[in-house]
């Protein structure tokens, strides 16, 4: 149970209509919600639209004037009725009004209480520690909404600092309510020091505010002025609305739910939740934006927040995962790893938490379970681009046999084709894994092979040179050039990319060097030099090579090189028809210049051909 007070110093400000709108919402979440008017002088809550009772129902001052006649504190669930248009999603609302106000004796049973007597003689302090008690036990809310009486009261007291777990205070930024506020807002927050120990949460709602131009900064400025006076940093805003609606106190989260009054109401219940870690959504909402340190979002005992947390919701899988991963980002492995376990074996598995989970279990040398954590990410079809390369590059690094399933996984198939063709160029970093780039290419764009019939210098196609990259990568270099072109290409009719891996390809087939495709290569390169990055600049050189002239070979060698002195980088390599880090890189220009220096070399993924021999 969690108990909000609603407190302005002013009337005027739209507090009873935020506090029935907060409430209708929770309710029409799923929550039970029980409101209490204490607004005794100036009663309510039960004339709004939907909340009426079916028949005259005590109500705050009936249980207090019983318990004062009768010494026992009655039982509190009598002076309460539910509201049945609330039962939507499973949630209920009920209502504890102020009493029975349409009799001509509330006026006078409410005046025959003494509220200091109350207290100083009759153990009012008790009394209503004890009603807090029943609602827990009797009526079982998850949440009681408190509409609190303005001014100085002392029943205002007993809202503000007795009964409540949180406090919305609102108003209207004039500069009476910042002079009335500034004392019970320090009041409220002394009851951290007080003898009871009790930190009282504060939300801070400007109400009633006109939705014009604010160009002389009036507005600004006086905000400014209540935060520095009242010590907030965060402020929810209603603006005046001008509807007639409100002349028929229409619930507006419950009859205009599209409205933006609706919407602003919204915004002040998820500011309550955030911060009643009981409830679980509040307890998630918390725990995906805890806070950087000195934020206002972030509370002063982290730690304790999270104890609580764990505490409350023990058993619940999601909330457990959430929990590791804060716990992890605050480099507390071991703990985000108890919570990570705990999480699955409540049957809760998300993508980010199992690779987080495998991310951890990596860093402290559990290389089996990193794999398995990884693999089992990849039977999620929750799984985005981002968790699927993550676990691809874990599995690469760790066990690639894990990957075998890949192309038939879940997680894979939930991605979009660009997304897919993606991950199927992640798996170019080793050979003994191509196979299964080839499966994920074959299956992801089976279009690339319906035209193979070429035109004059056909235009690149992605996806189809990925696969024409994977096959030469296998050494199955008749495939790649029948994926090229069907019959045998004019090297003029070619780009420069399928003009490159046509010549590689045949090479690779015949053991010979085919001058006419390199020739083409070389041609593009004098028209317009080919994208100045690691691979062109490689591709280029080879092709210079191949034609004769060593001279421009040498040239677009040193210039790779010096590339990656400035910026070492990956890139796909045209020695070995792989993805390759700088270091591996650097070997294979080094095997370049070997091969120009005349040593008996050739590049690595023609040193067989197709049927396993090799070549001279």
């Amino acid at each position: 149970m969690y108990i909000i007070t609603f407190y302005s110093f002013k009337g005027g400000v739209g507090r009873s209509l935020a506090l029935a709108n907060v409430g209708a919402h929770l309710a029409l979440t799923g929550r039970r919600v029980l409101l209490v008017d204490f607004d005794l002088e100036a009663p309510g809550l039960d004339t709004f639209s939907k909340l009426g009772p079916n028949k005259n129902t005590r109500g705050v001052v009936d249980f207090v004037r019983d318990y004062i006649q009768t010494g026992k504190a009655p039982r509190a669930s009598e002076y309460a009725y539910e509201c049945p248009a609330f039962a939507e999603k499973g949630g209920s609302l009920l209502v504890m009004p102020a009493g029975t106000k349409h009799q001509p004796s509330y006026e006078s049973r409410l005046c025959s209480i003494d509220w200091q007597k109350l207290y100083s003689e009759q153990h009012g302090y008790l009394l209503f520690e004890d009603l807090k008690f029943q609602w827990a036990r009797d009526i079982k809310p998850d949440y009681v909404l408190v509409d609190s009486r303005t001014g100085y009261t002392d029943v205002a007291g007993i809202c503000t600092r007795q009964l409540p777990d949180a406090v919305v205070i609102l108003f209207f930024p004039t500069e009476q309510n910042l002079s009335g506020l500034a004392d019970i807002v320090s009041g409220i927050r002394d009851e951290a020091a007080g003898a009871r120990k009790k930190a009282i949460q504060l939300h801070f709602v400007t109400s009633n505010v006109p939705d014009l131009d604010d160009e002389d900064q009036i507005l600004e400025k006086r905000i400014a002025r209540f935060k520095r006076g009242l010590g907030y940093e965060q402020l929810a805003v209603i603006h005046h609305y001008p509807s007639l609606a409100l002349l028929n106190q229409v619930i507006f989260t419950k009859e205009r739910p599209r409205s933006r009054l609706a919407k602003e109401y919204r915004a002040i219940c998820w500011q309550i939740l955030r911060y009643n870690l009981k409830d679980r959504e509040g307890a998630l909402s918390f725990l995906r934006t805890p806070g950087e340190p000195g934020s206002p979002d972030r509370p002063k005992d982290l730690d304790k927040a999270l104890d609580e947390i764990a505490k409350y919701h023990s058993t619940d899988g999601e909330v457990l995962a959430h929990l590791g991963k804060v716990h992890s980002q605050l480099g507390r492995l071991d703990s985000a790893l108890s919570f990570y376990d705990d999480a699955i074996a409540r049957g809760f598995e998300s993508c980010p938490a199992l690779l987080d989970r495998a991310r951890i279990q990596l860093e402290s040398g559990l290389n089996d379970s990193a794999a398995a954590s990884a693999e089992r990410a990849l039977a999620l079809p929750s799984a985005q681009i981002f968790d699927v390369n993550f676990a691809v590059r874990l599995l690469l690094r760790l066990e690639p046999s894990r990957l075998q399933e890949l192309p038939s996984s879940p997680a894979l198939k939930a991605l979009s084709p660009p997304e897919r063709l993606t991950i199927a160029q992640e798996l170019q970093t080793r050979r003994d894994v191509l196979p299964i780039e080839e499966a994920i290419l074959r299956q992801s764009f089976p279009e690339i092979f319906n035209n193979t019939s070429l035109g004059p210098n056909p235009p690149f196609n992605l996806e189809k040179t990925q696969l024409t990259l994977c096959l030469i990568g296998q050494r199955r270099f008749v495939e790649a050039m029948n994926l090229i072109s069907s019959a045998l290409p004019v090297p003029a009719d070619l780009n420069v990319v399928d003009a490159f891996n046509y010549g590689m390809a045949l090479w690779g087939n015949s053991g010979r060097k085919p001058m006419d495709y390199f020739s083409r290569v070389v041609a593009c390169d004098a028209d317009s030099r080919l994208d100045g990055g690691l691979n062109p600049l490689q591709c280029a050189s080879l092709a210079y090579w191949v034609v004769g002239n060593a001279e421009e070979a040498r040239a677009r060698l040193k210039e790779a090189r010096d590339m990656l002195e400035s910026r070492p980088q990956s890139d796909f390599s045209a020695w070995r028809y792989l993805q390759m880090p700088s270091r591996e890189f650097r070997k294979d220009l080094d095997a370049m210049e070997s091969m120009f220096d005349g040593a008996p070399v050739l590049p690595e993924v023609l040193a067989f051909s197709s049927d396993g021999t090799p070549h001279s």
